[in-house]
């Protein structure tokens, strides 16, 4: 791949060295001026169609080297953020096996029974992130996972396919699925504790996949939900507001729909399967669909 500095270097230094060239032969061999200058206009705007295009295919194939590159690196941080929290959980339960059966050597069989049901839910919920066949999606959840944890929020998810025939990228779930993530915990973030819970459930239809993003924050009133998605729009202060407008941008871009209904809380997108019919009637208008 060609650095972007030689790309002009090549363009007009051709062109520089096309001119040398034929105004040297008319110099010598040519007979009439007129003549050789519109030549040399003629085969210079050949040249310069000539450069012109080889400079857009290299510059095309410039991006699309890039592209791959920073593609392929992203998965490869994912895989292994992956591979980091699986050692990590089998780490974690070596501990918990210890711990388990030093409670039932000194007779504390209800706690290690509490213990151990803590330690079932857990792995259920990994096995759960594992069944994505999205390693990209897989290692968001995961890293929102410990997020939950860290704040004290109860995050469950109910997981219910693999998402193999998503027609979206895993970079556009990734984007739309983090940002409502965010929202939903910063909605709740501040509740008492044992009110903190955000859900998330992804599901199939026959002809899309559906995800929800639930939560127990505030109701939201009907007139936000109408302004909500519109650029700028935030109730967090300054230099805020454009997580939902990027959300709505990204659902129409891929054929999609998001509803928003309250009571509680509920961000529901819905995206098409890939090779599937266009199960949307029309395309999304500009204000999104309300659940009352």
């Amino acid at each position: 791949m060609l650095p972007w500095p030689e790309i002009p270097v090549i363009f007009f230094g051709g062109q520089a060295l096309a001119v040398l060239i034929l105004t040297l032969y008319f110099s010598f061999f040519a007979q009439l001026l007129a003549l050789k200058w519109a030549i040399i206009i003629f085969v210079l705007i050949l040249f310069n169609l000539f450069f012109t295009l080889e400079t857009l295919k290299i510059i095309k194939l410039s991006r699309l080297q890039k592209n791959l590159f920073e593609s392929q690196e992203e998965k490869l941080k994912t895989l292994n953020d992956v591979n980091n929290y699986i050692r990590a959980q089998r780490h974690d339960y070596l501990n918990h096996i210890q711990t388990i059966y030093g409670l039932l050597q000194i007779g504390h069989t209800e706690a290690a029974s509490e213990y151990l049901t803590e330690i079932v839910s857990e792995a259920r919920f990994a096995s759960q992130i594992m069944f994505l066949k999205k390693p990209e999606v897989n290692a968001l959840l995961q890293r929102k996972t410990v997020q939950a944890r860290n704040q004290g929020i109860a995050f469950e998810l109910n997981i219910q396919t693999d998402l193999t025939y998503l027609r979206a990228s895993a970079y556009d779930l990734n984007r739309i699925l983090g940002n409502l993530i965010d929202n939903a915990f910063e909605a709740v973030v501040l509740l008492h504790p044992d009110q903190r819970q955000v859900k998330i459930e992804i599901y199939n239809d026959e002809s899309y996949y559906g995800i929800k993003v639930i939560n127990t924050g505030p109701e939201i009133n009907q007139k936000v939900i109408q302004t909500m998605f519109e650029p700028g729009f935030t109730t967090k202060g300054e230099g805020r507001g454009m997580g939902l407008y990027i959300v709505k941008n990204i659902v129409d871009l891929n054929d999609g729909e998001i509803m928003v209904s309250s009571s509680p809380v509920t961000f529901e997108v819905k995206l098409p399967k890939r090779g599937g019919v266009n199960w949307l009637p029309t395309r999304l208008t500009k204000n999104p669909k309300i659940w009352i």
